[in-house]
């Protein structure tokens, strides 16, 4: 019995079906769908969560660093000793992991817009030299809008805030990853020159080793600076200052 030579028609059918699989496949890998990279470098990869209810990850470890909610939302997460926690997370929020923690997740509430700034020194277990605060430093020169809420031997996190008009003395920052919460835009001055810079909510800027003053012009600006301990002594950074 002579073969069947395939249609336009089924080589369609074909290839619609193929096209279906492939979508099914990737719906079904959620950490694809919810979870990207953003920003990375030697000292650090920062990552972006975002979901909605009823989304779910499975058993995976997330490495140490530092966690900067954007929005509420709860979490149900099971452990591999199949321990079950119920996790919030509130807008502004900062967590320290300090060790991989393997967990699965399902969102129950909220839509989750949390960043993961992984800090790489800790990843491997080799802590940087001891990192003083120079005397510039914005945590010493402008201590009420730079809030240190978190210091360890891997990073120093900052809580920035500050109302329109708001404005700075003289100061410097070492090489930070910067998390903006809300929408303001800011006049900088950086080695004698004026710019405008704008800051929009859920936004990941890095920074080197700079020396600058600033005024907001407006917005409320809230902003996450987490100081990358390991990236402070390398040349890199200071050679790409200006």
């Amino acid at each position: 019995m002579p073969r069947k030579t395939p249609t336009t028609r089924s080589r369609h059918v074909a290839r619609l079906a193929l096209l279906l699989l492939c979508a099914f496949a990737a719906h079904a890998r959620p950490t694809a769908d919810h979870l990207r990279t953003v920003f990375e470098n030697e000292h650090v990869r920062v990552q972006e969560l975002f979901a909605s209810p009823g989304a779910t990850s499975p058993m995976q470890a997330q490495a140490p660093g530092v966690r900067v909610s954007v929005g509420k939302a709860r979490f149900e997460t099971t452990a591999p000793d199949g321990s079950v926690s119920l996790v919030d997370y509130n807008p502004g929020q900062i967590t320290w992991v300090g060790e991989a923690e393997e967990r699965s997740w399902k969102l129950l509430a909220g839509d989750a817009h949390v960043f993961f700034v992984e800090v790489k020194s800790a990843a491997s277990g080799e802590a940087p030299p001891p990192v003083p605060m120079e005397p510039t430093h914005a945590g010493i020169v402008e201590p009420v809008q730079h809030l240190l809420v978190l210091d360890n031997e891997h990073v120093r996190v900052f809580d920035g805030f500050g109302d329109a008009g708001a404005s700075s003395a003289t100061h410097t920052h070492p090489p930070s990853v910067l998390v903006s919460l809300a929408k303001a835009r800011f006049r900088v001055i950086i080695n004698g020159k004026t710019r405008i810079f704008d800051f929009e909510p859920a936004t990941v800027r890095w920074t080197n080793h700079f020396e600058h003053t600033w005024q907001s012009l407006s917005g409320q600006a809230r902003v996450i600076m987490v100081d990358i301990k390991s990236a402070h002594g390398d040349p890199a950074f200071r050679r790409r200052m200006r």
